[in-house]
């Protein structure tokens, strides 16, 4: 019996362990960062790509020390681009629910990429640099 529960409790510790050996190694190497750049300072211009499978549009958005979310506001404040968003608390993140008119369905997301490579945390989490492309792709969710 005891050898049950041992094995039952390390097929369920080695899956948190590996979580959390990712997440350090993820904020360790930068990739997960919770802090402004310090070498961003004044403006930046980044690309803005907006992909909806049909149509793609793109838009050059000059900014200061800003998360690619902003840049999605700024946007939307200066040019014709429209976006809809939900914040959930728990994950202190926004989840984009439609761009320029085209909403997420049941097996489709507006998935975020950072000068091409999937981004492993949302858009408000990400701060960009000068020339950065930032990339909305509407699309089957990766997980």
């Amino acid at each position: 019996m005891e050898n049950k529960i041992s094995k039952n409790l390390v097929i369920l510790l080695v899956p948190i362990v590996i979580l959390i050996a990712a997440s350090i190694t993820l904020v360790s190497t930068g990739v997960i960062t919770f802090e402004k750049p310090d070498n961003t300072s004044g403006e930046i211009t980044v690309t803005l790509t907006i992909d909806n499978g049909e149509n793609k549009v793109s838009y050059k958005v000059e900014t200061d020390n800003a998360t690619a979310f902003e840049v999605l506001e700024k946007a939307q404040e200066e040019t014709d681009l429209t976006f809809q968003a939900e914040y959930f608390e728990e994950h202190q993140s926004h989840l984009i629910n439609s761009i320029n008119g085209v909403g997420s369905t049941n097996s489709k997301y507006w998935i975020f990429y950072l000068n091409g490579e999937f981004s492993p945390v949302g858009a408000d989490q990400k701060y960009v640099e000068d020339g950065d492309i930032i990339i909305f792709k509407l699309e089957q969710s990766p997980w």
